[in-house]
């Protein structure tokens, strides 16, 4: 081909290229076009739907020009006030006319106000009188209208009738208002990097000021923030977590790398957590994220560290053993060669508890160890622990252990840390026979002793003192002025000038800031020692921690106050937080009872009862909440079926059978002869005949307790107790949560006053009811009576 055949060529490719680029620019604006319409359709029928909406709504609706003048006016007006919408936007001052003459210069202010634009939003009360002259409370709320370039168009007026329950309801929602408030300080609050992300196209929905970038037009997407591309990113090196999540539908971690808002590259580890929609579909992703570049480097440097750390543990005066899951040494240090004259040689490999602990320690070292490979768990592990171990020449001497357990490769691994503390042992006897008698009730006492200079100095602090302030020792806190714990400065100047005068201080109420930044209420006792001059030397006294009983006070007055407000939010916060709750409390009745079983001292026996009956106090509180939690959730649902009432009642009154013979009285459970069956659901009817026969057994002293069932058109429990009885003028509030007949710090019986309520919301969700009779010191019936069912049979 010449050279003209070639060029011919060319132009007709370059028609072909420009052909195809029109058509697709033509396709573009075909489809702009048809979007064009069908947005201004959406638009027409949004802006229909919107008047018909506003025609039906029950407050009087109005939609204003820039200039004030009417636009619209809702049926709505003709109801309240009994004049035509025609009568209004013929003349809008007709509302200057009908409306109270105290209450019209407020009125007219506003109007002015709106004319010019001076307010953004504007609510306030006014009074009226309709066209047959009654006087009417209303409402009047109003919004500026804005177009999509922020040029305002009007304004959208309500105007409501007010009652009490508008009232109410005004209230709630500026209740609501509030906590919606407080959350977004919160979110705002995280400090580190906060995303809500759309699940369709990644665009971020929210994000919180630790994100570091500000509102732009148009959407944000998180991967133009995080890596600065244009699409997605998702790949085998490099997985997306929002596809994980998409994915699995459950909450991932992963590392990436991401750009700084600096432009820098940073290793972050991002935590991703789905939220679904009712159908189960991913419709949002909350993203948060660390900076772990820090972390990465420390890794890197790790073997340099431990290189160190060898030199360092080869160099310590205390002998560090290590042990695996065998019980045998796998590590031995020099100090532990001079400590027990074995050499490693000598030791590698060996079972170390058969070298070094005399016979009598065997048993428990072996059912101790083979526990924890089991469980997890172990007494001494991560504890101080004092005993005796022996030499290579047989001699014995006491230690100072500690042991910590660490998994390595899917095996434990035992680190014992011990001290020779013969010198310190012979040293502390000869100090605990001279120190015996002052120390007793010093060291032992539950209330913190301390003794301090006039400037705050410390000089003397008993344990209960350091612990209660979170310290482990008096030599963590001697260093530390007592002006300094104090969270308000006022309240010590305060303390300091009522002892200056009376030279003493009783119940005085503080707030102190323990070791860990919390801040504790304690009741203060205090007195200044002076010289033989007068002249104050130091200050002594003693600090009760009230936090509990503060919080308590605290709790129940913020209950009150904001019961509605936090109704669903404390259901969903105490279900989702009972088995923290729990948890915690099963380790410590746990402990206690092994401790009381091992314990022969009496003072530690009466300490761990207490602890012991303070915990299965608290277990019973938290089932307690829970229950009322469980049956004011919004997933609360009956799980009914086909019971046999004589069994169930002879289940729960087993337990407390034996809780009334235990303190003495008698306890009959009366049948009767034929079995009745009934639908229920077991676990309510259940924990409501236990609630009952808690107080049954609570409030009798003497005496006994009857339980009996019978069946006629309804079945009926009687639960009749001989205890204290109720008065007449109490009968209103025993089924009231948190209200019992003696209430107040100073009430004779413990409890929170939900078991009554519970029984009763219990009994009435089973389409059942509760009833009580009460002769006061003769006794009480409480009687439960259930619906009978079709699918009821008696035999």
């Amino acid at each position: 081909m010449n050279n003209r055949g070639k060029e011919i060529t060319g132009i007709q490719e370059d028609l072909l290229e420009q052909n195809k680029r029109l058509r697709r620019r033509i396709e573009e604006l075909l489809k702009e076009r048809i979007k064009r319409e069908a947005l201004e359709e959406a638009l027409r029928k949004s802006e229909e739907r919107l008047r018909i909406i506003a025609d039906n709504m029950y407050n009087w609706e109005a939609w204003k020009a820039p200039d004030g003048k009417p636009v619209y006016v809702s049926p709505a007006f003709e109801r309240i006030t009994g004049y035509l919408v025609e009568d209004y936007m013929n003349d809008p001052r007709i509302i200057e006319k009908i409306i109270h003459p105290d209450d019209l210069p407020v009125y007219l202010k506003h109007i002015n106000q709106e004319i010019n634009n001076s307010l953004e939003i504007l609510e306030f009360d006014y009074r009226i009188l309709t066209q047959n002259q009654q006087q009417k409370r209303l409402r009047h709320h109003c919004v500026p209208v804005y177009d999509e370039k922020g040029n305002f168009v009007g304004r959208r007026e309500t105007n409501y009738e007010i009652g009490k329950d508008t009232e109410n309801l005004h209230k709630a929602i500026e209740q609501i208002k509030e906590q919606n408030k407080f959350l977004n300080d919160v979110f705002e609050s995280i400090t580190y990097p906060f995303y809500v992300i759309d699940a369709n196209d990644y665009s971020v929905i929210k994000w919180n000021r630790a994100a570091g970038f500000t509102q732009t037009e148009g959407k944000i997407y998180c991967y133009r923030l995080t890596h600065g591309l244009n699409e997605p990113c998702n790949n085998a090196q490099h997985p997306c977590p929002l596809e994980l999540v998409k994915e699995q539908k459950k909450p991932v971690v992963v590392e990436h790398k991401h750009l700084s808002n600096s432009g820098e590259v940073q290793l972050v580890e991002i935590h991703a957590h789905p939220i679904f929609n009712e159908k189960g579909e991913v419709v949002k992703i909350i993203e948060h994220s660390f900076d772990v570049t820090e972390l990465k480097r420390a890794k890197d440097s790790l073997k340099e560290v431990s290189a160190k750390l060898k030199y360092l543990i080869d160099t310590v005066i205390d002998a560090m053993v290590i042990i695996n899951e065998k019980g045998k040494v796998t590590y031995w240090n020099k100090a532990a060669e001079e400590m027990f004259n074995y050499t490693k040689k000598e030791i590698i490999g060996k079972e170390l508890h058969k070298i070094i602990l005399p016979y009598r320690y065997y048993n428990d070292y072996r059912k101790g160890f083979d526990e924890f490979l089991k469980t997890g768990k172990g007494k001494i592990i991560g504890k101080m622990i004092e005993l005796s171990a022996v030499r290579k020449n047989g001699q014995e001497f006491p230690i100072e252990l500690s042991i910590s357990a660490i998994k390595i490769k899917d095996d434990w691994n035992f680190i014992g840390v011990i001290r020779d503390i013969t010198e310190r042992k012979i040293l502390e006897s000869k100090l605990k026979e001279d120190e015996e008698r002052f120390r007793g009730l010093y060291e032992n006492s539950t209330l913190g002793i301390y003794r301090t200079s006039t400037n705050g100095e410390i000089i003397l602090a008993n344990p209960a003192f350091i612990s209660i302030l979170g310290y482990s020792s008096f030599e963590e806190i001697k260093n530390i002025n007592i002006k300094d714990l104090y969270y308000d400065l006022k309240d010590r100047k305060k303390l300091s000038e009522i002892i200056e005068k009376e030279g003493i201080v009783h119940a005085f109420e503080t707030r102190l800031i323990t070791k860990d930044g919390y801040v504790i209420d304690v009741n203060v006792n205090a007195k200044a020692i002076r010289d033989e001059k007068g002249k104050v030397i130091f200050y002594e006294g003693v600090i009760e921690d009230i936090t509990t009983r503060k919080e308590a006070e605290r709790a129940l007055i913020n209950a009150k106050e904001k019961a509605e407000e936090l109704n669903r939010l404390k259901s969903s916060l105490l279900t989702n937080i009972s088995h923290e709750l729990r948890t915690p409390l099963i380790g410590i009745t746990g402990y206690a009872e092994l401790l009381l079983d091992e314990t022969d001292d009496e003072p530690k026996k009466q300490m761990l009862e207490d602890i012991l009956l303070s915990g299965k106090r608290l277990t019973n509180t938290v089932d307690l909440i829970m229950d009322l939690a469980m049956l004011e959730s919004e997933s609360f649902e009956l799980v009914k079926e086909k019971l046999n009432i004589t069994e169930v009642l002879e289940e729960t009154c087993l337990t407390y059978e034996y809780v009334a013979r235990k303190k003495g009285l008698g306890f009959v459970f009366e049948k009767g002869k034929n079995e009745i069956f009934i639908e229920a659901d077991k676990r309510l009817l259940s924990r409501a005949v236990k609630y009952v026969l808690d107080n049954a057994v609570k409030f009798t002293k003497k005496g006994s307790i009857k339980v009996c069932v019978s069946a006629n058109h309804n079945v009926e429990i009687k639960i009749i107790d001989t205890g204290i009885g109720i008065p007449k003028d109490k009968m209103d509030i025993i089924f009231k949560p948190f209200r019992q007949v003696s209430e107040g710090f100073d009430r004779y019986y413990e409890g929170t006053g939900l078991g009554l309520t519970l029984a009763r919301k219990f009994i009435e969700a089973l389409g059942g009811e509760v009833s009580v009779e009460s002769d006061l010191s003769k006794g009480t019936v409480v009687s439960i009576k259930l619906i009978k069912t079709p699918d009821a049979r008696y035999s």
